[in-house]
């Protein structure tokens, strides 16, 4: 039985051999077999020479590798995955070991190697035992050994092979400092990014090397380099922007990457970027629309604003709006004492609720449901917050929306701003601040002229008396807020265009939502206790203005899109009310010098205040009874470089 059994594991090893390349199973018998000659050589000289006479070590050993041979064969242990070799598999590679050890004995004791002596009284067959038990064991643990050391090899092996195919090749962008940072990071780290090259502007920085990583070029090469990559089988798969760049260089390496189907991104701040790859994530982000906008982010000293805000009570309009929100915020993030919301709109006044006490869990809110207009409820609201200081951002917005809503425009933007200035004043706050827009410049719109008129009673209001202050802070668009382009443009490109562009020379300024709370707070603190500057406009320094078309085809490439190819960009025409280019100063101002970084000041004719308050109650009428055509004339009238349209929209009345 055992012969007929040896011979047909011998034909299934011989079978099993030629279908594994290179002869794998006989390989694996091979280190058997060299393990037990080893092991046998190592024992045997161990054993004191008394006990064995002179039993010849190499015959002894070639004995036991040919006999470990045929009954690992019996036991099928060629068959082993090696990879998952465990605690199952100690039983036949101890039975291996036990029968090649106990015939190997048997066989060196009949042809005369192991003297009769040494077994023939009851102590050297007991240390005969002994001996076989241990070579036995030191045998099968070999063998499991070499085993198990493969397989923890193996899975280092393939764990870096995983991890190797999982990590994406990237380019990164500027051999600088934060290059440097970033591959020093990367080095011993989780992280699933791999570099496999750097580009840099600088043309005499290609050929070197950045702690291993290769300057391949310039982003001007960006497709020979990729190209050359992939030759390589290791094409990258992002862009990485290691250090600020100018909107210039910004765009171009957006450009080059979409149009290689390449994903762009850029490292956060230090910090942030260490963070991330000690938590095994990759250290890069998108890039956002602000960072192609063309205008540097400042960076300022918050203490004023520290001193401004901290332990005051504090009261925002428009409080669930784009920038009231953003307001409430920062303001609470400076430790006041109280923050009153007013909004009239229920849900956005529970969200900016929820989000701030999220965050601030022990600041005092007032949520509180008000509509500017109605005058006796922001009385009533002002007597129960008592605020020191108010910032009135709520308002009508929308130019189109204005334009075919001229009374509402009239009674939110001028009646409601009139409304909380009343209610500051009679309240005895420190400062008002106003949030106003370009579009009080020169307007060409209901809605940016009755912004102006908020800005004429406030400012009459400022010098009209010396008690609390009445500031303006002016500004342009403010990318992500409600109504601008950027959340609209963002729709039309997951609906896979066209994004609708109202003419290709249309432009504005622009800056983030962050960007513009926190200067208004800076205004407000600088002017809050400057008896001097009554009277003045806070105007933001916007930098320089962008075309909307532009803004539509960044926007599509930095959605790894190319424009129109893969999304069109489609011209709609100018709307009723809007201009070319917006202004952030009237002809008529005076610019004058601010101590504020990014923000600039504008001083023009006041108007007395009993004439503005006159013709606001003309306006309040007129919106009232619903008179569009005598509502433009009063703004034309009231208001320099506002004209009445030749062709008023929604007008009840001819103009």
């Amino acid at each position: 039985m055992y012969v007929g059994r040896f011979v047909q594991l011998c034909r299934e090893f011989k079978a099993m051999g030629l279908k594994r390349t290179g002869g794998f199973l006989a390989t694996v018998l091979a280190i058997d077999a060299i393990t037990a000659f080893f092991v046998t050589v190592i024992f045997i000289s161990s054993i004191d020479s008394s006990y064995l006479g002179d039993v010849n070590r190499v015959i002894a050993a070639l004995l036991f590798s040919c006999l470990s041979v045929v009954f690992l064969l019996y036991f099928q242990t060629q068959k082993f995955i090696w990879r998952f070799v465990s605690l199952h598999e100690i039983a036949p590679f101890t039975s291996a070991a036990a029968l090649t050890v106990g015939s190997g004995c048997l066989l060196l004791s009949a042809i005369g190697q192991i003297p009769e002596s040494s077994v023939a009284t009851g102590t050297g067959a007991i240390d005969f035992v002994v001996h076989g038990v241990v070579h036995t064991l030191l045998l099968s643990a070999t063998w499991l050994s070499t085993r198990v050391a493969w397989r923890f090899l193996q899975d280092l092996v393939d764990n870096e092979r995983e991890r190797s195919a999982l990590l994406r090749p990237v380019l990164l962008v500027s051999a600088g400092v934060g290059c440097v940072n970033l591959l020093r990071g990367l080095e011993g780290s989780n992280s699933p990014i791999s570099p496999v090259g750097i580009l840099d502007f600088s043309p005499h920085q290609t050929g070197r090397e950045i702690r291993g990583v290769p300057i391949l070029g310039s982003p001007a090469e960006l497709g020979k380099i990729v190209a050359a990559l992939a030759a390589q089988g290791k094409r990258p798969e992002e862009v990485v922007l290691t250090s600020p760049l100018n909107e210039e260089q910004t765009l171009e390496v957006i450009e080059r990457s979409v149009a290689l189907k390449l994903k762009v991104s850029k490292l956060p701040s230090p910090g942030e970027a260490r963070e991330l790859i000690g938590r095994g994530l990759s250290p890069a982000e998108p890039i956002t629309l602000r960072s192609v906008v063309g205008r540097e982010q400042y960076e300022f000293d918050r203490t004023p604003i520290s001193t401004l805000v901290a332990g005051k009570r504090i009261l925002v309009t428009g409080a669930g709006g784009s920038i009231g929100s953003q307001l409430v915020e920062l303001i609470a993030s400076f430790g006041p004492a109280q923050i009153c919301l007013v909004d009239n709109g229920e849900f956005n006044l529970w969200q900016v609720e929820q989000r701030v006490k999220a965050r601030f869990a022990d600041l005092k809110l007032l949520p509180r449901l008000t509509d500017v207009r109605d005058a006796n409820r922001l009385r009533q609201v002002f007597a129960e917050a008592r605020p020191h200081l108010v910032f009135h951002s709520a308002a009508l917005k929308h130019v189109p929306m204005v334009e075919a809503n001229q009374a509402e425009g009239v009674l939110t933007n001028i009646l409601g701003t009139k409304n909380v200035a009343d209610a500051a004043l009679e309240a005895g706050v420190m400062a008002m601040v106003q949030v106003s827009t370009d579009k009080a410049v020169m307007p060409t719109s209901v809605m940016g002229a009755t912004k102006r008129v908020a800005e004429i009673y406030c400012q009459a209001l400022d010098v009209g008396q010396s008690g609390p202050r009445f500031m303006t802070v002016r500004f342009g668009n403010v990318l992500g807020s409600s109504g601008s382009v950027v959340p609209i443009f963002e729709k039309q490109i997951k609906d896979g265009g066209p994004l609708t562009v109202t003419h290709p020379f249309m432009e504005r300024y622009f800056m983030t939502i962050a960007e513009a709370c926190e200067l208004i707070l800076h205004s407000a603190a600088h002017g809050a206790n400057d008896s001097n500057a009554r009277g003045v406009i806070n105007v933001l320094d916007m930098g320089k203005p962008v075309r909307i078309v532009d803004v539509a085809r960044r926007m599509i490439l930095l959605h790894g899109l190319i424009p129109d190819e893969d999304i069109k960009i489609q011209f709609t025409g100018v709307r009723p009310g809007e201009k070319l280019v917006e202004d952030l100063f009237n002809d008529t101002e005076k610019r004058l010098e601010s101590s504020v970084v990014g923000v600039h000041t504008a001083l023009s004719e006041s108007v007395p205040l009993a004439v503005i308050k006159a013709a606001i109650a003309t306006l309040v009428e007129q919106a009232a009874a619903g008179k569009n055509g005598d509502i433009m004339k009063t703004l034309a009238a009231l208001v320099p470089g506002y004209y009445v349209p030749s062709h008023p929209s929604n007008s009840s009345e001819a103009a």
